[in-house]
């Protein structure tokens, strides 16, 4: 009996499957929007972004301004007065000997020449000294990639965290240009990468200090800072920075192509998602529904034939995309076997969303849900998940929350097929999805069995009349 009731769905969810699907592919504009859109996109954002992926992002080197908001001069002497002050009682401190190593030890050499000026930084970055209004009119027509600014204090609080046991806190300010986010992020993280170095050092004088104390070496310290100080001199003039442009073996380099056909795959995806969550809306409007559970079909053979449909018309529409990004683009989309592995879980969560979306719409029988997710949601989750500017870009925050996007699980998928990873290394993406799609069709299904869907054919009564001859 089971059998045969099952046999009886599984007709059911084929015939309504092909109804849909061939309403689905004579709509016009649902062609427009899943196909066309995103193919004309993904040609436009692949040459207008090229510059940002071509090598290693550059065309030629970024230029920096850096703005001295200090008075060198009047650190030195307000330094070299205190330590004066700290040390007047003890003979046994040669101060002048201390004072000259500080002064060899030139904290604007160690940043301008040994750091900035270093052949390799200057292959991406150059500087040039400005004041702040000549830096910030500059940055605004977008002659410099980036502003940083050197705080006021800036030499004296270096040399109060190199030398004395205090720590007084250095704010540095990178100013970036909201159009140029790839250069400023770039200027950002070389930066970080210098300080996060001379706050190492610190902690390392720390240290050293600390321990002198615990010895009850008290001010004799000072002695044998001469040593201490020279080390990170020297440090700096011999661990110069190391640029290399290393490929992973076996792996690609993504371009703007690329990238914007993955981003642009993903983001269209989700727009199918509505468009049948619309659809079956619209179908309950114009007693559509009605009529077929009237003929005998069961709700759950609507449900699933409707999450078939969105699944095999997913899977068409990343298949002719990604066909069409091959072959007019010259995308290459790394193992075609494993692209094929994660086309079916990205199909598969875009059924889920659609089935998500259209439960809540019977539930509620507002087809605004279906305008609010178009309008405002998928926009949102584009934006996330990286389909309008690279992901690693946006702010950490919005990096994991894209995790728990349909878009960003997938588009990182695809990026990592192209770099050469294999399933093991995309598979918590995969599984992601996967997981994803499993709790959006439960909660799909706690809404239209909570309280029932109305699709007021329960009140349709049969009545038998008997005619009396």
């Amino acid at each position: 009996m089971k059998l045969k009731q099952l046999n009886v769905i599984l007709k059911e969810v084929k015939n309504l499957v092909l109804k849909d699907l061939f309403v689905m592919l004579s709509d016009k504009k649902a062609f427009i929007l899943i196909l066309l859109m995103p193919m004309v996109l993904m040609m436009i954002l692949g040459f207008s972004l090229g510059p940002a992926f071509s090598g290693n992002g550059l065309t030629q080197p970024i230029v920096v301004a850096i703005v001295k908001e200090y008075d060198r001069e009047h650190d030195m002497n307000r330094f070299e007065n205190l330590l004066g002050n700290y040390v007047q009682d003890h003979e046994d401190v040669n101060i002048h000997e201390v004072i000259e190593e500080i002064e060899s030890m030139d904290i604007e050499k160690i940043f301008f020449k040994d750091f900035l000026e270093n052949d390799d930084l200057q292959q991406i970055m150059s500087y040039q000294i400005l004041d702040r209004t000549q830096a910030e009119e500059k940055l605004s027509t977008g002659n410099i990639g980036g502003i940083v600014l050197l705080p006021e204090n800036f030499i004296y609080d270096m040399y109060i965290n190199f030398i004395t046991p205090f720590k007084n806190e250095i704010q540095i300010e990178i100013i970036q240009h909201p159009n140029n986010t790839i250069r400023g992020s770039i200027v950002e993280s070389i930066m970080k990468g210098f300080f996060d170095r001379i706050s190492s050092i610190i902690i390392s004088k720390n240290v050293f200090i600390e321990t002198a104390v615990e010895e009850s070496a008290g001010l004799e310290i000072y002695n044998e800072l001469e040593i201490f100080l020279r080390k990170i001199s020297e440090d700096f003039e011999t661990e110069k920075v190391n640029i290399e442009d290393m490929q992973i073996e076996n792996s690609g380099r993504i371009n703007s192509f690329d990238y914007y056909a993955a981003a642009m795959l993903t983001m269209f995806s989700l727009y199918l998602a509505t468009i049948k969550s619309r659809s079956l809306m619209e179908e309950n409007n114009q007693k559509t529904l009605q009529r077929v559970k009237v003929s005998g079909v069961s709700m759950k053979s609507i449900l699933l034939s409707n999450y078939i449909t969105v699944f095999v018309l997913s899977m068409l529409q990343i298949i002719i995309m990604i066909t069409y990004a091959a072959i007019a683009l010259k995308v290459d989309w790394g193992a075609y076997s494993t692209v094929g592995i994660l086309i079916i879980a990205h199909a598969v969560a875009i059924a889920a969303l659609s089935a998500f979306i259209g439960a809540m719409i019977l539930k509620l029988q507002k087809l605004k849900i279906a305008d609010f997710f178009e309008s405002a949601a998928i926009p949102v989750m584009a934006f996330m998940g990286g389909s309008f500017i690279h992901y690693s870009i946006l702010p950490a925050f919005i990096q994991k929350m894209s995790h728990f996007t349909v878009n960003g699980l997938a588009i990182r998928g695809y990026i990592y097929i192209m770099l050469g990873y294999g399933v093991k290394d995309i598979f918590n993406y995969i599984l992601g999805l996967i997981l994803m799609s499993g709790l959006l069709l439960a909660v799909s299904i706690i809404l239209l069995q909570k309280r029932g869907v109305e699709t007021n054919v329960d009140h349709y009564e049969i009545k038998n009349t008997e005619i009396k001859g």
